[in-house]
Formats: structure tokens, C-alpha cells, sequence
């Protein structure tokens, strides 16, 4: 994990596999992450993909590059590595991936489970779940700050160039209430640290937060 270990733990970590081989005189990496269910797969998915130049082609999750291959299926978090990134080479981690995928069982992540209302075309191109400091640092550093007080929450925020949501949900003895019917509020920039500020009372009713701040650096 090459001194990561602690953030895969923070999601939820039940074992790896990783291999180092060569197939037709190309040498290749290869890392299956199995993690304590889907919403932790695609957590550490979405804070280790970074500027992907094919995106979603395998699964509803997957970002490819020239030298790398990286998907969430299932509770799988998958990534294939090559040594030159030529077209061979690409070429066959996406058999790799192909043949991987098609031995994992069950459904991916939803991530309208937490923007319910909001069409998927409205969903911007990158989002990042994080439940922790770890995650949150990685992931989306611009937020640092309004959210490393927070505990006992998971958070999922999208990003486009125009607007980032962030939805907060907190974990309680009403979580059954909140995957059946979260309640999101909106707010501005100005807003957001208010509502981090109300927390202890969200927390009490397990409520949701969306926030609406605009373009926010990441």
C-alpha cells in the first residue's frame, strides 16, 4: 500500500492481492482490494483516481490513464499498473480488468443514494467519499478545514467547475431513516460553516447536509 495503510483501514480494509507479472514481455502490476462493502470501495477508489483520461468504460466506476487502470466493482477496489503505457500494454490491462470484473458478484456503489433528487446528469464528473480525516485530507483538501472537528459522519462531494455538493451523513440510531428519506438542506458559501457549526444537533436528528458553495479548491 506503500504507507497507505491507514487510509484504506479508515474505510474499512478485509484483505488484498497483489501481483507483480509479465504477459507477452510486458511487465504489469496488479492490486485487488477487497473492502468492508461497496460504499468503502468506492471510497478509496474515488481518492486514488486523479485525471482520467477515459472515464466509466468497465463499470459505472473506472478511470483510466496511459500507464494505469483503476475500478470499484462490488466491494472490489481493482488497479492494474504498466511499465511504458503504450498502446499493448493498455491494450491488456483492460483484458486484465475484463476477466477480473467478471468474477466479482453483487452491485456497485449508488451514488443517488445520496443525491436523491438530482438528476444524474446534474451529478458533476468527480466525486470523492470520504468518512475520515485521512480520506477527507486526500480527497478534498479544500474542505479541510470546515470539516476536520466533525466526527461520526460519512460525506460524499461532487465537483464540477461551477459547483461543488457536499452532502454530510451523519451516523446514528436513525441511519434506516436516513437511506430510506435523507433530508438535504442547501446552502451557500457563507453558510457552509454554520452548518458545520450545528452539527451536535444534526447529529441528534440524523440529519443530512448538502451544501452548495460554489467553486470550491480541491
Amino acid at each position: 500500500m506503500n504507507g497507505g495503510a491507514e487510509l484504506y483501514l479508515e474505510y474499512g480494509f478485509d484483505r488484498m492481492v497483489v501481483t507483480e507479472l509479465t504477459f507477452e514481455e510486458f511487465n504489469f502490476k496488479i492490486g485487488i482490494y477487497h473492502m468492508g462493502g461497496v460504499k468503502a470501495a468506492f471510497g478509496i477508489y474515488s481518492v486514488s483516481v486523479f485525471r482520467c483520461r477515459k472515464r466509466n468504460s468497465f463499470s459505472d466506476y473506472s478511470c483510466q490513464t496511459a500507464y494505469q487502470l483503476q475500478i470499484c466493482g462490488g466491494e472490489y477496489y481493482i488497479n492494474i499498473i504498466n511499465n511504458t503505457g503504450s498502446t499493448d500494454e493498455v491494450n491488456i490491462s483492460e483484458m486484465f480488468a475484463g476477466r477480473i470484473l467478471r468474477q466479482i458478484e453483487g452491485g456497485s456503489f449508488d451514488i443517488t443514494d445520496y443525491l436523491q433528487g438530482i438528476e444524474p446528469s446534474g451529478i458533476p464528473e468527480r466525486y470523492v467519499l470520504f468518512k475520515g480525516d485521512l480520506g477527507l485530507y486526500n480527497g478534498a483538501f479544500g474542505w479541510y478545514d470546515f470539516l476536520k472537528e466533525v466526527t461520526v459522519y460519512t460525506d460524499l462531494l461532487t465537483e464540477s467547475e461551477d459547483v461543488a455538493i457536499l452532502c454530510l451523513r451523519f451516523e446514528s440510531r436513525r441511519a434506516h431513516w436516513l437511506r430510506t428519506s435523507p433530508r438535504f438542506l442547501r446552502a451557500t458559501s457563507d453558510e457552509v460553516a454554520e452548518l458545520v457549526n450545528s452539527v451536535p444537533r444534526c447529529l441528534q436528528r440524523g440529519a443530512s447536509i448538502t451544501g452548495r458553495p460554489g467553486k470550491v479548491p480541491l
